[in-house]
């Protein structure tokens, strides 16, 4: 074999070699980007899931971040969809925004799906701290009775039963679902309720992480509302409501056992008593 024909040789297993190093290092950077999709919440998967989005390692998601993310952005001009991410308005999504659309999305028994910029590495979970509910996910819980991550028309009739907020505020409330899905989620109720100071409603125990009562108002988790706890629900609204508690127990409860139950507050009675005023009332005044 000549010299020529050795070094041709030679050159073409050199470039052929070449080329194969190259195809598998394009596939393994491809595997390592694709779209990654988890239908189970850890928070650990959560913090991967993140930073497998922040290209530049801020440790925030900026607006193409975001986009380039989460495929149901309508495109770098859906400014909407990004307010819904971005709750406190900073212009960034910061992990525990990202966090609460994880397990929103999940809770409602969908997928949670995301296009890495990065390669996703897991993280021990042993090396995350969990995080305890916001006062506004508390109330998106003792609520959302279908466990579908949002408020639909039928649970916030019935927060319009309970009357923990004025009836201005729950016709508001109605009109939050700007994504038009049938149901007002966690991003678009959070500006209401920082708006009506809800939080300032609640009772004390369900803000310091307790589990949420089965009825708004239960103080002492029975599931049923006495007539203390229905004095302090009616001063929360206005101080000068407690003394019509006991005239209100007296005429929603059926069975006479001086308690509230979940089918008394469904009544359809309780938006008769809820919508009348004081001069509706009996004229005898409040039962003492």
């Amino acid at each position: 074999m000549s010299p020529w024909t050795k070094f041709a040789t030679l050159w073409f297993l050199t470039a052929t070699l070449l080329a194969q190093t190259s195809r598998s290092a394009s596939t393994a950077d491809d595997a390592g980007t694709a779209g990654a999709t988890a239908e189970t919440y850890t928070e650990s998967k959560s913090r991967s899931l993140f930073t497998s989005c922040d290209a530049n390692s801020d440790d925030r998601l900026d607006f193409f971040e975001a986009s380039a993310a989460f495929d149901w952005l309508r495109g770098k001009k859906d400014h909407a969809g990004f307010a819904r991410l971005d709750q406190d308005r900073d212009g960034y999504v910061g992990w525990p925004e990202f966090d609460r659309q994880f397990q929103a999305t999940v809770k409602r028994g969908a997928p949670f799906r995301v296009d890495p910029c990065r390669r996703l590495v897991e993280q021990a979970p042993e090396q995350q701290k969990a995080t305890a509910p916001t006062p506004l996910q508390v109330f998106l819980q003792l609520l959302d009775a279908n466990r579908n991550g949002g408020l639909d028309p039928a649970e916030i009739d019935q927060l319009a039963r309970i009357g923990l907020v004025n009836p201005q505020a729950i016709q508001q409330l109605r009109s939050l679902d700007l994504d038009r899905t049938g149901r007002v989620e966690e991003p678009e109720l959070a500006p209401w309720f920082k708006q009506h100071k809800v939080q300032t409603l609640l009772p004390p125990g369900l803000l310091a992480g307790a589990e949420a009562p089965a009825v708004v108002g239960d103080e002492n988790g029975d599931s049923t509302i006495d007539e203390p706890e229905l004095t302090h629900m009616l001063q929360r609204l206005d101080p000068s409501l407690g003394r019509w508690a006991a005239t209100l127990m007296q005429r929603l409860d059926r069975n006479q056992d001086k308690r509230l139950d979940r089918q008394e507050l469904s009544s359809p009675d309780i938006g008769t008593a809820q919508a009348a005023t004081p001069a509706q009332l009996p004229s005898e005044g409040p039962v003492r």
